[in-house]
């Protein structure tokens, strides 16, 4: 395993923010730093800009991995929701305000969005390609 990937594996998702949050692990890793390879080949130019060109970007990657575990935690508050809701004659509030901190947004640390009209949870994914489009989950009546 290189040192880029093990310290994306040691930054847990709850200390990335959802901008630029790949791009700072692979800054720290020293991943991103081209002038790095100029110094180790002085006298091959073209050969190092075709590396940088042909590098792959997994900034976004990273960050859909963040999504996957927070659509994830948002099931799982699901299942907890419903399992609550069995158990206890309860206002949905009251119910989602015991939910254990597992099943929280992973980029807030907080419980995620509720909103009281459609009786849905959601969250805004961090990516590029799906940030216009947000995560929702819908929550039977209790």
């Amino acid at each position: 395993m290189n040192h880029a990937m093990e310290i994306i594996e040691a930054t847990p998702p709850s200390r990335l923010s959802s901008e630029n949050a790949g791009q700072k692990a692979l800054e720290r890793a020293g991943c991103m730093n081209t002038e790095m390879l100029f110094c180790k080949h002085p006298g091959n130019y073209i050969g190092e800009v075709l590396v940088l060109m042909g590098r792959p970007d997994y900034t976004d990657y990273l960050l859909r991995i963040y999504d996957a575990d927070a659509l994830l935690r948002l099931v799982r508050a699901q299942l907890e929701y419903k399992l609550a809701a069995k158990q206890a004659n309860a206002d949905s509030l009251v119910i989602l305000a015991r939910l254990p901190p597992e099943t929280f947004n992973p980029y807030t640390d907080k419980p995620f969005d509720w909103d009281t009209e459609c009786g849905v949870l959601w969250f805004k994914p961090g990516s590029d390609r799906d940030k216009d489009k947000p995560v929702e989950i819908r929550l039977p009546k209790p």
